[in-house]
């Protein structure tokens, strides 16, 4: 069991890199009225005593839809941490998600959409993303958290 979730986290991961490789299009992006320069607004999605989540942006790749984020671990041990009942305007879609932090470390990381998965459901924008996090030990895979239902809306 641990063999193949070894194997699929390092294809996640490796999907994740090749994501990245796409065109960048920030759609919640806000124009300063004044320089006309474009800046993100982040949002803190969840925290604890153990993991700050924090939206940054969006990118749209070649295999989907990334919400890029930023994950602190506040713990003293090692974490990962998947996305789980995700939904894009009411609709529960699928997504690519898994990040792994060593203690008091912090990682930038995407969650993945799939492209097909929005043209499947005639999803053109995302308005709203509901999602919890699941949260582990890396070594055990003891559960940490699961994080109630958090929501972004765009």
């Amino acid at each position: 069991m641990k063999k193949k979730f070894v194997i699929f986290t390092a294809v996640c991961m490796s999907v994740s890199l090749l994501a990245g490789c796409g065109s960048s299009a920030k759609t919640d992006a806000k124009t300063d009225a004044q320089s006309g320069s474009e800046s993100t607004e982040e949002v803190v999605m969840y925290e604890s005593k153990n993991v700050k989540i924090t939206y940054i942006g969006e990118d749209e790749s070649f295999i989907g839809y990334d919400l890029k984020v930023r994950i602190d671990n506040l713990s003293d041990e090692k974490l990962s941490v998947q996305t789980r009942d995700v939904s894009v305007n009411n609709i529960m879609v699928d997504t690519i998600f898994s990040a792994d932090l060593t203690p008091g470390k912090t990682a930038t990381d995407s969650i993945t959409f799939l492209k097909s998965d929005f043209e499947d459901n005639n999803i053109t924008e995302i308005d709203t993303v509901e999602l919890s996090f699941h949260i582990f030990n890396t070594d055990t895979f003891e559960t940490i958290e699961d994080t109630e239902m958090v929501t972004l809306d765009k």
